[in-house]
């Protein structure tokens, strides 16, 4: 059997393995807060994104809530630096291409100004790189 140690406050799984009588006392001894879930069966996945429903003691997931604004910066970092070669004045281009990718650049700066109350991926309103 598996013993699942959850934290009764928030539900949050803390520990997901075979515990001995003696390991077991000894850790909630040690932790008041904690509370066990005995299982039969292994949970899928990770503990990370486990819970345990303190009203049915049931254990669930967490529904994954991304990161959009660490995305965007990450990304539009990538971003500006894949088009660092177009500020460059040895790059033959002409001052209607140069602005247009000036104004990319911009947007990418203003974009996670832009991206409140988005909370999907997918959503996300990148601007369009010029050609």
């Amino acid at each position: 059997m598996i013993r699942i140690i959850y934290d009764a406050e928030s539900g949050s799984v803390l520990h997901n393995k075979y515990f001995s009588d003696n390991h077991l006392a000894l850790n909630l001894a040690r932790h008041p807060n904690w509370r066990v879930h005995a299982t039969t069966g292994k949970l899928p996945g990770t503990i990370t994104d486990k819970f345990v429903n303190l009203d049915t003691l049931e254990i669930e997931t967490r529904p994954h809530v991304p990161d959009i604004p660490g995305h965007v910066r990450l990304m539009r970092s990538h971003l500006l630096a894949a088009s660092d070669w177009t500020q460059n004045p040895d790059v033959p281009m002409t001052a209607e291409k140069r602005s247009e990718w000036t104004a990319y650049r911009q947007a990418l700066r203003d974009l996670p100004d832009n991206v409140a109350g988005i909370t999907a991926i997918d959503d996300i309103p990148w601007p369009v790189k010029p050609t």
